[in-house]
């Protein structure tokens, strides 16, 4: 059965986007943090645990930028495996205003191929290290994942506004908004 849905924008700006993504962090990190903390109920706070608790943030945060990086290119590369003129149909860029960093596919995709694209960083930089984090009882791959959740907000907020259209629908990335065009 085809889905028939009428050519439509959906699309948000990237400051409401950054801000939607705050809200949707909150539960994802508590689903992250509160079984660390009664799986492995360690606390990083005590005094002999300051300089590699310290080191250890420092390493996340130069991961963490890194990781944006990767991020972008996870996409670039899912997309351009669906993508006719592969990584010819990729760009990549920022929107200073935001520091939001983005992919592009400019060819059109089907809903499933789009979507496997959107959510693979979250997947794989986000989810995979926070369940990591829960079997090893690393603070840092909970750390890191968490904020590679908070990384992928937008993508997930995309995808919610996927939620209604069959796999085999086409769709566009949008160019220069945070979502997509049914074609």
């Amino acid at each position: 059965m085809e889905n028939h849905i009428e050519k439509k924008e959906y699309t948000m700006g990237a400051g409401k986007a950054n801000a939607l993504s705050l809200f949707l962090f909150i539960p994802l990190a508590l689903i992250s943090w509160i079984p660390y903390f009664l799986i492995w109920g360690k606390s990083f706070f005590k005094p002999e645990y300051a300089k590699p608790f310290l080191f250890g943030l420092n390493i996340c945060t130069v991961a963490f930028l890194v990781s944006i990086v990767l991020h972008e290119l996870i996409h670039g590369f899912c997309w351009s495996l669906f993508a006719r003129n592969r990584w010819k149909s990729i760009y990549f860029g920022v929107v200073w205003k935001y520091l939001l960093p983005y992919c592009h596919c400019r060819e059109p995709l089907t809903a499933k191929q789009y979507r496997i694209g959107l959510l693979m960083p979250t997947i794989l930089l986000g989810v995979l290290p926070v369940i990591y984090g829960l079997i090893t009882g690393s603070f840092y791959a909970i750390f890191y994942g968490s904020l590679m959740l908070l990384a992928g907000g937008g993508d997930l907020l995309v995808f919610l506004m996927m939620r209604h259209l069959d796999n085999e629908t086409c769709v566009k990335d949008h160019p220069s908004k945070i979502g997509f065009i049914v074609e």
